[in-house]
């Protein structure tokens, strides 16, 4: 079954949006399966964003004072 990863990004944490982001999946028609709270590491980020790495707004992925390095993160895994 195909299964959807989204990651709350400490600013949705710090401003109280997870539960309306969760929502708006819920409503959508999507299943909470498993979730978990964590950090990132730099290695899990260039892994997760492999696509872009090599991009010049990269770097700002992993060093924003905001950026998803911080914890924590809400990572929700989804199924339709």
């Amino acid at each position: 079954m195909e299964q959807t990863l989204i990651i709350l990004k400490p600013d949705a944490m710090e401003k109280n949006l997870c539960g309306t982001v969760i929502a708006r999946f819920e409503q959508a028609g999507f299943v909470i399966r498993a979730a978990k709270m964590m950090s990132l590491t730099p290695s899990v980020l260039r892994e997760h964003y492999a696509h872009v790495a090599d991009k010049p707004f990269y770097p700002e992925i992993e060093t924003h004072p905001t950026g998803m390095h911080q914890p924590p993160l809400h990572v929700p895994v989804l199924r339709p």
